[in-house]
């Protein structure tokens, strides 16, 4: 895994490409991840939000091939350290 800096969407990219995160769905975050401010270490904003849990029902209906269990834990960790929450 990669260290993830504050604000660094190329690093932040790579981490998700390591979790086998498709191109596209990496690029909607990219997109939006700079556009809102996070409310608290739980909540990244509603934008944000809305794409992990995207990303969690992948998990669950087997188009993201990762467990439910870690997908929630590792897009925490990443956007958390990309905010500098972490």
């Amino acid at each position: 895994t990669f260290t993830i800096s504050k604000g660094d969407q190329e690093i932040l990219k790579k981490e998700l490409e390591v979790h086998k995160v498709e191109p596209e769905d990496i690029h909607a975050l990219l997109n939006i991840i700079d556009t809102e401010e996070p409310t608290s270490k739980d909540n990244f904003g509603e934008k944000v939000n809305k794409w992990v849990y995207s990303m969690v029902g992948k998990a669950m209906d087997g188009s993201w091939k990762i467990g439910i269990g870690a997908a929630g834990g590792i897009l925490a960790k990443a956007i958390s350290n990309y905010y500098g929450i972490g």
